[in-house]
C-alpha cells in the first residue's frame, strides 16, 4: 500500500471545475463584516478548538463557522470522483463511498484523504486569490452579528485579526507610557468597522503534522495577535462523552466572558 504523506501533495494534479473559479478574492471582503464580532480559534489539530467553539455557539449564541468544513463540502460536491480515481491509480484499494471528506470511515481513510484537502485548499487560493476561504467563510455569516471561526490555521487568515482596536490601543498606550520613539504603528487608522479576538488553544505535548499551522501560530505569537491563551493539560482524563475536556473548556469560557464582556455578553 502506498503511504500518502505531505510529500505527495506536489504530485496531485486534478482538474478544478469551472464553476469553482471566481478570481476575486485577492482582498478580504471587509464590507461583509461591518459591525460584526469575529472570534478566531487557533491551535493544533485535536487541541480542543471545536469543543470551545461549540460552547461559545451553544451558550452565547455565536454562529460557528469553519474554513475546513467549507473546503470539505466543496471536495465532496465537486471533486469526489476525481479524488477516487487518483487514489485508485496510486494503487490504494478504496471504495467511492469511503471518499467522504466530512465523515471519515476510520483513521486510515482520513490519512489517505488529508493530502487532497491540503492540495485543494492551496490550489483554490492560487486560482481565486489568497483570501478564497476567508471570503467564503465571511459570505456564510449572513445576518449574524457574532461569529466564532473554529480553525484559523493559515498565516493570511490572521489578517482578519489585525484590526483589533483593543490590540492597537494597548500597544500605543504602552509605547506612550515609556515615551518610545514614534513608529508606523502610531499612525494606524481604523478604517475597518468590526471587532475581533484571536484565541490560542495550546495543549501540552501536542504536535501537528501540518507545518503551515505551526507557521501560523509562530507568526501570531511574533505579532502579539493572541488576546488569550487556553492552556490544555494533556493529562485531562479521556471519556466517551468528552465531559472532562468540555468542563475544562467551560472554565476558560467563563474567564473569557469576564475578561472580554464587550465581546461575549
Amino acid at each position: 500500500m502506498i503511504e500518502f504523506t505531505q510529500q505527495t501533495i506536489s504530485k496531485i494534479d486534478l482538474n478544478i471545475p469551472i464553476d469553482l473559479i471566481n478570481e476575486n478574492s485577492s482582498n478580504i471582503k471587509y464590507d461583509l463584516i461591518d459591525n460584526k464580532i469575529i472570534i478566531g480559534l487557533c491551535g493544533y489539530s485535536r487541541s480542543g478548538k471545536d469543543i470551545l467553539a461549540d460552547l461559545i455557539s451553544q451558550r452565547l449564541g455565536f454562529k460557528k463557522i469553519s474554513f475546513g468544513e467549507i473546503l470539505k463540502r466543496e471536495l465532496n460536491e465537486y471533486m469526489k470522483n476525481q479524488v477516487y480515481d487518483d487514489i485508485k491509480n496510486n494503487g490504494i484499494n478504496i471504495s467511492l463511498a469511503d471518499v467522504d471528506f466530512l465523515n471519515y470511515r476510520n483513521k486510515e481513510t482520513k490519512e489517505i484523504l488529508r493530502p487532497y484537502m491540503i492540495w485543494y485548499g492551496e490550489k483554490m487560493k492560487k486560482i481565486n486569490g489568497v483570501n478564497n476561504w476567508v471570503n467564503k467563510a465571511i459570505e456564510c455569516i449572513g445576518e449574524s452579528k457574532k461569529v466564532v471561526i473554529t480553525d484559523v490555521r493559515r498565516v493570511h487568515e490572521l489578517d482578519l485579526f489585525l484590526y483589533n482596536r483593543n490590540y492597537y490601543s494597548t500597544i500605543k498606550k504602552n509605547r506612550a507610557d515609556v515615551q518610545s520613539p514614534k513608529t508606523p504603528i502610531d499612525d494606524v487608522v481604523y478604517d475597518k468597522n468590526y471587532e475581533s479576538l484571536l484565541i490560542n488553544i495550546n495543549q501540552r505535548d501536542l504536535i501537528d503534522k501540518d507545518d503551515l499551522t505551526t507557521k501560523t501560530i509562530t507568526t501570531a505569537n511574533e505579532k502579539w495577535l493572541f488576546d488569550y491563551v487556553v492552556y490544555v493539560d494533556s493529562k485531562i482524563p479521556e471519556s466517551d462523552d468528552g465531559f472532562y475536556r468540555e468542563k475544562h473548556m467551560l472554565n476558560h469560557l467563563y474567564d473569557l466572558v469576564k475578561k472580554f464582556p464587550e465581546y461575549f455578553v
